[in-house]
């Protein structure tokens, strides 16, 4: 993979609004997640506890209708700024009757709402943002 694939695929990204790619070819892999930070936490220790805050993305599991409460409940299961556990309902996905629950994938702080109530989200879309501690 030479710097100008990997240009190319970055701004294939960028172009068709995409927070993430993985790619594998003969043994070498490529994974890029476009607006997040990666860093390896060898000497972690050294590292001030604000720097080792990561963005953690939860992804669309299909593709429906994104609903952030439940049809017989009023409020959202969560809000922005909230703390969640792992395994924590966030919202649902709908697809005709049937409502898939979308979960946190790690504990954290919900940073950001990236899609609406009722919006038609795909598959793998960015969905929420939780700001998370640690390796966790």
């Amino acid at each position: 993979m030479s710097p100008q694939f990997i240009e190319q695929i970055v701004q294939m990204l960028k172009r068709h609004s995409l927070a993430h790619f993985e790619f594998e070819q003969a043994g070498a892999c490529l994974r890029l997640t476009l607006g997040g930070v990666s860093q390896t936490l060898e000497g972690a220790s050294d590292i001030p506890r604000s720097a080792l805050e990561t963005q953690d993305v939860v992804l669309a599991p299909g593709m429906g209708i994104l609903r952030l409460s439940h049809p017989q409940r009023d409020e959202p299961y969560i809000a922005l700024g909230a703390h969640v556990e792992k395994g924590q309902v966030l919202a649902f996905l709908q697809n005709g009757v049937v409502l898939d629950e979308i979960t946190a994938g790690r504990a954290g702080r919900v940073a950001a709402v990236l899609a609406a109530e009722g919006d038609l989200v795909g598959y793998a879309q960015p969905l929420f943002e939780l700001q998370c501690v640690g390796a966790g």
